[in-house]
């Protein structure tokens, strides 16, 4: 089994970008490294959520994690559920987003 690319966001200040969307026929093995592209520090959360659940039934890589600029931070690696999405959000919109990873089939 390879190590896969699975995407890349730079969401807007704010936005929640989708990095990993449910699939109903694979799990992922996955990490998230947050580049912070600008001079000033930014504050990124990365969290699995199934759709319809709650704000309190995340799943979080990481929350309002302090990125200082020019730099990078790279989650734990977790396993996503095909049920779950892989979600992200900065303060400022210099910060990009990648997901590498395992992904497994389900049976």
């Amino acid at each position: 089994m390879a190590v896969e690319f699975f995407d890349t966001e730079t969401p807007t200040a704010g936005a929640v970008a989708t990095i990993i969307p449910a699939s109903s026929t694979h799990d992922f093995f996955t990490s998230v490294v947050c580049a912070n592209k600008g001079l000033g520090e930014a504050k990124v959360t990365v969290y699995g959520l199934s759709s319809g659940e709650t704000e309190l039934q995340r799943m979080y890589y990481c929350k309002d994690q302090i990125v200082p600029g020019n730099t990078t931070f790279e989650t734990k690696k977790l396993t996503i559920s095909g049920t779950k999405a892989l979600y992200a959000t900065s303060s400022n919109g210099n910060v990009c987003f990648s997901s590498v990873g395992l992904k497994s089939e389900r049976f």
